[in-house]
């Protein structure tokens, strides 16, 4: 299972975005359609357009305002299907 661990570096006054950040960020934006997701703890389920699988979307540190880094991470059609019951539509 592919997984993406979006992250952020400072190098003197700028911030660099990691390559896995630029990846979850363009998925975003082109390939994924949001299914479902939960306001309390900012998790998103999407399905991917292109190849049909399934990915979650979370943070870090959802306790703490902003949530932190991002984190994509492919799953199974099976897990897509019953967190998509917990989850908000």
């Amino acid at each position: 299972m592919r997984a993406y661990h979006g992250t952020y570096f400072v190098s003197g006054a700028k911030v660099i975005e990691s390559d896995d950040l630029k990846i979850i960020t363009s998925m975003l934006e082109k390939d994924l359609t949001r299914m479902a997701s939960d306001p309390d703890t900012w998790e998103t389920l999407y399905f991917c357009n292109r190849d049909n699988s399934y990915w979650l979307l979370s943070y870090e540190h959802p306790e703490m305002q902003g949530g932190g880094v991002k984190v994509l991470n492919e799953i199974r059609e099976e897990d897509a299907i019953a967190l998509s019951k917990k989850l908000k539509q």
